[in-house]
């Protein structure tokens, strides 16, 4: 066989038959190289995908259940029941009675209200026949006082006895309720005294009354 000239092997090359022979070559050889990396680029795909879809959901339901033991509320525990319960606790007589200290200034030891408070609850009552200071600590720690006009207020020289002794309690003390009574049915109904204090009574009214003015001002 003789050989090709130049001119003739170009002519077969790009011819046909040629094109034909090296395209069918070239993909024996490439398409191979380029199919194979498209099965792991699938495959890593794929494996993402699942990757993530799992991890979102297991994150999610982390998350959920997270969200559900943080916030779910007790059903034993109310906060507005229970402030109220506190409030209504803070403003209980029952309460009351535990922390008011009241003071009966009275000449007569055996004043029988005195009891009848103390046997009601009223812890914190006593009674002293008359004051030596405005200072002393029966007047300092007493939330409310009862001052008898009659018979006290002698040993700090008041001119009108118990109703001296109260105006000077209420001047000094104004926020301590101060309550005059007396056994004397006469008397100046429209004395200073009177509207300085902040209730006054008979001293033979009914001990109910005297512990309703307690609680009033407890």
């Amino acid at each position: 066989m003789s050989l090709l000239t130049e001119y003739e092997y170009l002519s077969w090359a790009f011819g046909g038959i040629g094109v034909t022979i090296v395209g069918y070559v070239a993909k024996k050889i490439f398409g191979t190289k380029v199919q194979n990396p498209q099965v792991p680029e699938n495959t890593n795909t794929n494996t993402n995908t699942n990757t993530n879809t799992n991890t979102n959901t297991n994150t999610n339901n982390n998350t959920n259940n997270f969200s559900v033991n943080l916030y779910t509320p007790d059903k034993t525990s109310n906060p507005d029941q229970a402030q109220e319960g506190e409030q209504i606790n803070i403003s209980s007589i029952e309460f009351k009675k535990t922390i008011t200290k009241i003071l009966f200034i009275d000449d007569e030891v055996k004043f029988k209200v005195v009891k009848i408070l103390q046997n009601a609850g009223w812890m914190h009552t006593q009674l002293i026949k008359d004051v030596k200071s405005l200072d002393q600590p029966e007047i300092v720690e007493s939330k409310i006082i009862f001052v008898d006009i009659q018979g006290v207020g002698k040993e700090l020289d008041f001119k009108e006895e118990g109703l001296g002794l109260a105006s000077a309690l209420k001047e000094k003390y104004p926020q301590k309720t101060v309550i005059i009574y007396s056994a004397e049915q006469e008397g100046d109904r429209f004395h200073k005294t009177l509207r300085q204090v902040d209730a006054s009574l008979a001293k033979d009214a009914d001990p109910y009354q005297f512990q309703s003015l307690v609680e009033e001002h407890a």
